[in-house]
C-alpha cells in the first residue's frame, strides 16, 4: 500500500466513536488491545483498551521495543485521532492537537519478509485471539508522508479528492451496503468486510454500515 519508506514515514488519520468502556488488553500489551487500525502481524497501529489499569486509545510502534502513547477519550463520543511517524519520532494527535510524542525507529516486520496486511476494526488470529473494536470508524486516511499539524487540522473536516500527493488510501466509509470497502483514492486499495475469520464462525453480523457519521 505504501512505498518502501513507509516503515519510517507514515500518517494515519481517522474519526472513531468508541462504544462503552474499554476491556483489558490481553497480556497487558497494546498490540493485544482491541484493534482500531493496524497490520495483522501487529507491529504498529491504533488500539483501544485497558493497560496497567488505564483505559486509553493507544498509538504505538514496534522498533525492537514497543513505543506507546496513550490518548484519553470519552466513550460514545466521536474523536479524531492521527498517528504520525517520521524521523524517529512517533506523534499522537487528538482532534488536531498533539497530545504526545516519543522516540520510535523503523517499524519492525516479520523475519520471513512477508508484507503486512492492514486491518480496520479488528484483527482475528484465532477464536482465542480475537481483538475487535466496539464502535464506529469514519474517514480513514493513510499517507506515505508525515502530515503536519496544520495539514491534519485542515483535513479533519474536508472531503479529499483522492489524488493528493502522498495519499496511499482513503476510506470515506460511504458504500452504505455490501462487503466491499471502497478506497476513494486513485490507488484503488479496496478492502473486504468479514463476518468471522480464522476459526471464528460467522454469526450473520458483518461490520454494519451506519448513517450519519461525524460529517
Amino acid at each position: 500500500m505504501m512505498d518502501n519508506g513507509w516503515r519510517n514515514t507514515k500518517t494515519v488519520s481517522l474519526w472513531i466513536k468508541p462504544v462503552g468502556a474499554g476491556v483489558a488488553c490481553a497480556y497487558n500489551d497494546v498490540a493485544n488491545c482491541d484493534v482500531i487500525f493496524g497490520d495483522r502481524p501487529r507491529w504498529w497501529g491504533i488500539t483501544r483498551g485497558i493497560r496497567n489499569n488505564v483505559d486509553r486509545i493507544w498509538i504505538w510502534n514496534a522498533d525492537g521495543r514497543i513505543d506507546i502513547i496513550g490518548i484519553e477519550y470519552t466513550p460514545d463520543e466521536w474523536v479524531h485521532i492521527a498517528l504520525v511517524h517520521q524521523n524517529g519520532i512517533l506523534r499522537a494527535y487528538k482532534n488536531g492537537i498533539e497530545v504526545g510524542n516519543t522516540l520510535s525507529g523503523t517499524t519492525m516486520q516479520p523475519s520471513t519478509g512477508g508484507l503486512p496486511v492492514l486491518h480496520l476494526g479488528g484483527v482475528i488470529n484465532s477464536p482465542s485471539a480475537n481483538v475487535t473494536f466496539s464502535g464506529e470508524i469514519d474517514e480513514v486516511q493513510i499517507w506515505s508522508i508525515a502530515l503536519t499539524q496544520p495539514q491534519i487540522i485542515n483535513g479533519m473536516y474536508q472531503i479529499l479528492d483522492g489524488s493528493e500527493s502522498g495519499l496511499s488510501a482513503y476510506y470515506r466509509m460511504s458504500n452504505g451496503s455490501g462487503l466491499i470497502l471502497t478506497d476513494d483514492s486513485i490507488n484503488s486499495w479496496n478492502g473486504t468486510l468479514f463476518d468471522g475469520a480464522r476459526g471464528v464462525p460467522p454469526d450473520g453480523l458483518a461490520p454494519q454500515w451506519v448513517f450519519p457519521g461525524p460529517f
